[in-house]
């Protein structure tokens, strides 16, 4: 006890303990901030861990009369600290990290002669993850799994992990069903055809729920666990701000619903793709289109303010007056209500005869409705977020006649005829999916262009190479976007939807 002497006194044990919470919890937030970005930048690691093995040298000096100011001590317990960090990265989750520091205090006692401790328990939440349905739960016992297998001595030198990113929860968690329907398709019949390079290919499924916030969350922890592709995400105003985290960790991230051109545009790295259309296409075969068949008609705009709506529609504003045609009425609404009487009442005064709706089909059908209900005849047009069975099951027969901008029909492509016959197999609409299942033949026969799954060897196979998709043969340009064909328009009608190309509408329903 001689080592505490000199502390034991009232000024001594005072600095003491001030010392102690001020490192020690200091350490402990700035670790937990760590945690929170994914250590990014990684510089930030060392100095969190000195810090941390600071606190803990203090701890431990209390506990068992430790040297305090040993520098081996001191480097031994940052050397260890690190390893679990590093055994972290390794097993591609950071549970197993949080496990490691649990039992740090008694590994860290033996090593250095002392007493063991209780263990110390951690509760922590899953990025991106809200919900524990029969996914999550099977997700928390492949990471297990994975720790177990690592503890063993084993490792997962046989499997390679990608990841679909998009709204699995909240108001669009019809879309995220969509993801993972194909990401779940294109997985199994690659795996049945013997991997990628040798190796099975494991799905990992984050739920950014069309948040951006959220999606940087998400994208943080995809590379931590390293993943080799994120499919994803669905939102543009998530894939947007993502795609920075993806480019800084290099990790290749295909978008197969992305359509803000900013994306590509003002694309964050190298290694950003998407494998479909664009808004200002889409914007301008919509436009093109209400100029061709409804010059005389009394033609409104509006947009739910997000980057996909807002872009959308500014795009079909664009080629409306292009060919001459001005709006009567362009406004803006907010996304999530359930109440829009007021924006139909002003739709209705302005005599509106076909309204374009830049956003999602959750609102649209609700506009859709709500229409009807005060007797407008109005036809509502809208872009690729109204292809989902959802919206007639929203508007019910109010969704007669509504018109919608997509990629051209898979069903109608021979090529893609087996792939097609799998999806509604499985009793699924293969038109959604084929895009998410796109994104992920095209990464794999990247990879085996390159003979790699490493990024940069992955990226190079993208630019140079072309891929025989779902959706038809493509090539990225010099931006990440695909050189595919023209979108197409479509027509609600019985609960189904069908391409009509330039035919001219029926009425609304």
């Amino acid at each position: 006890m001689t080592a505490l002497a000199p502390w034991l006194s009232d000024d001594g044990l005072r600095v003491f303990l001030v010392l102690t919470v001020i490192l020690g919890g200091g350490a402990a937030f700035l670790a937990g901030n760590g945690l929170a970005r994914s250590w990014k930048p990684f510089w930030r690691v060392f100095v969190y861990m000195a810090l941390l093995a600071a606190a803990v040298r203090f701890f431990h000096y209390a506990l068992y009369d430790g040297r305090l100011l040993s520098p081996y001590d001191y480097l031994v317990t940052y050397a260890l600290l690190l390893a679990a960090r590093r055994s972290a990265s390794a097993s591609r989750g950071r549970r197993r990290w949080l496990r490691n520091i649990a039992g740090f205090t008694s590994g860290q006692a033996r090593l250095l002669g002392g007493r063991r401790t209780p263990d110390i328990g951690f509760h922590f939440r899953t990025f991106g993850g809200h919900h524990d349905d029969a996914h999550g739960r099977a997700d928390r016992c492949r990471r297990c799994g994975r720790v177990l297998a690592s503890c063993n001595g084993e490792d997962d030198a046989n499997t390679t992990t990608i990841a679909v990113v998009g709204p699995v929860t909240g108001q669009y968690a019809s879309f995220g069903a969509q993801m993972k329907n194909g990401a779940d398709l294109a997985v199994a019949d690659i795996n049945e055809a013997g991997g990628v390079l040798g190796k099975t290919l494991e799905l990992e499924v984050g739920d950014d729920a069309c948040d951006p916030k959220q999606a940087v969350a998400v994208a943080n922890q995809m590379a931590g666990d390293k993943v080799a592709l994120v499919a994803g995400h669905y939102c543009s105003g998530s894939s947007i701000p993502a795609s920075q985290v993806y480019a800084e960790s290099n990790l290749v991230q295909i978008s197969p619903a992305s359509t803000n051109p900013a994306l590509t545009d003002n694309r964050a790295g190298p290694n950003i793709y998407r494998v479909c259309g664009r808004d200002d296409q889409q914007g301008s075969i919509a436009g093109a289109y209400l100029a061709k068949h409804f010059g005389d008609k009394n033609i409104a705009i509006i947009d739910d303010k997000t980057a996909y709506g807002k872009g959308l529609a500014e795009e079909v504003k664009k080629a409306l007056n292009a060919d001459g045609k001005q709006e009567v009425l362009a406004e803006s609404y907010t996304a999530g209500e359930k109440d829009y009487s007021a924006l139909v009442s002003k739709l209705k005064q302005a005599d509106v005869d076909v309204l374009f709706v830049g956003g999602y089909h959750t609102e649209a059908g609700l506009i859709a409705r709500q229409m009807r209900d005060q007797g407008m005849d109005t036809i509502l047009m809208g872009g690729d977020a109204l292809i989902t069975q959802e919206y007639w099951s929203i508007t019910g027969p109010a969704g007669e006649g509504t018109l919608m901008t997509f990629s051209p029909d898979p069903r109608k492509n021979p090529a893609a005829a087996e792939v097609v016959a799998r999806f509604k197999e499985k009793g699924i609409e293969p038109e959604v999916r084929a895009l998410h299942y796109a994104a992920i033949q095209a990464w794999k026969e990247a990879a085996e262009k390159a003979g790699s799954t490493d990024a940069a060897a992955v990226v190079k196979a993208l630019n140079d190479n072309e891929f025989d998709t779902v959706i038809g043969k493509f090539k990225f340009n010099e931006k990440g976007d695909p050189n595919l064909p023209p979108y197409a328009v479509y027509r609600w009608s019985d609960g189904a939807y069908e391409e009509i190309g330039d035919e001219t509408p029926s009425p609304a329903g």
